[in-house]
């Protein structure tokens, strides 16, 4: 009969806390969009930061106060990447320390933990630079057909927010959920130039979208016929990406090329430490081994660097 009492007077407690962890969770996420919306409300002065930049400052702890972490909260949004800037720091900073600790072990040495940690974190930044490259390819990729629908929205009558809201809806990410949320922002009590302004400083990397939205304000301050500018950047917008899809044709082979010689050197280095973690013992040992190790390693970025400013069109 204990037992059975002790057991009721768990499960009672038990089903208490549940219902307090559900009620607790569901009023932080009522409040954190109670915040959201506040802060989409409330003015700001206007800078190349990011629209949530100046709110996540004031909560942010010492990793987030950095220039540097501020630094990289731009590029992570323009790469698609939900997350904060202080929390991706934590991440990446976990995972190196993880790969560290494994590749000492398996390859039985500090010297492969480090090797496989410094080449872990290449990899993290080629992946953070891959990522923005594609979506902002793919944004400029979008924008001269949701210009078209944009010019034929305003041709039947459209206003301009209206026509944003219109190519918000019809087109895909990334350019569309860029420009629903300028459209929500507007919607939100915000000036549709302003609202223009912090979705071209959030994509300042885009030099299409930077020439849209600069075409637009001008116009706005100065007056004259939007359709007929809208047409003229699509068309150059179309000569431009016809001039990019052959430069890329052309050095097709070149870029594959460069691909393989950067990756190669990691790959072999990375397949010795693993097979023999005390391969390279001997050659940091010594001071000359290091300085070898570390001119290879300079000659190494300084190749990549140049394989990648050759096979880039200049601007």
């Amino acid at each position: 009969m204990t037992a059975l009492r002790m057991l009721a007077i768990l499960s009672g407690l038990a089903l208490l806390f549940l219902l307090q962890a559900v009620f607790w969770w569901r009023r932080s996420l009522r409040q954190r969009r109670a915040d959201a919306l506040q802060e989409q409300l409330r003015p700001r002065e206007f800078s190349p930061a990011l629209p949530g930049q100046r709110a996540e400052e004031g909560g942010a702890g010492w990793l987030g106060r950095q220039d540097w972490v501020k630094r990289l909260a731009p590029v992570l949004a323009q790469a698609g990447i939900e997350a904060s800037a202080e929390r991706f720091v934590f991440r990446a900073a976990a995972a190196l320390v993880g790969v560290m600790l494994v590749g000492s072990l398996i390859g039985r040495g500090p010297v492969a933990g480090v090797l496989l940690g410094l080449m872990t974190a290449i990899g993290v930044g080629g992946y953070v630079a891959a990522r923005r490259r594609s979506r902002l390819a793919a944004l400029d990729g979008q924008l001269p057909q949701a210009l078209d629908l944009m010019a034929l929205s305003l041709r039947a009558g459209q206003t301009l927010e209206g026509g944003i809201r219109l190519i918000g809806v019809e087109t895909a990410d990334p350019l569309g959920g860029e420009l629903r949320r300028c459209y929500h922002e507007y919607e939100l009590g915000r000036p549709i130039e302003q609202a223009l302004v912090q979705m071209g400083q959030r994509l300042d990397a885009s030099r299409s979208l930077s020439t849209f939205v600069e075409a637009v304000l001008v116009l706005k301050q100065t007056g004259g016929n939007l359709v007929e500018v809208i047409d003229k950047i699509g068309s150059t917008l179309r000569a431009q990406a016809s001039y990019e899809a052959r430069f890329r044709a052309l050095t097709a082979e070149g870029r594959l090329s460069g691909v393989i010689l950067a990756a190669m050197p990691l790959l072999v280095v990375a397949g010795v430490l693993l097979s023999e973690g005390s391969y390279f013992a001997p050659l940091v040992a010594r001071e000359g081994g290091r300085w070898f190790l570390g001119i290879a390693v300079v000659l190494w970025g300084l190749g990549v660097f140049w394989m990648s400013r050759l096979l880039r069109p200049r601007a």
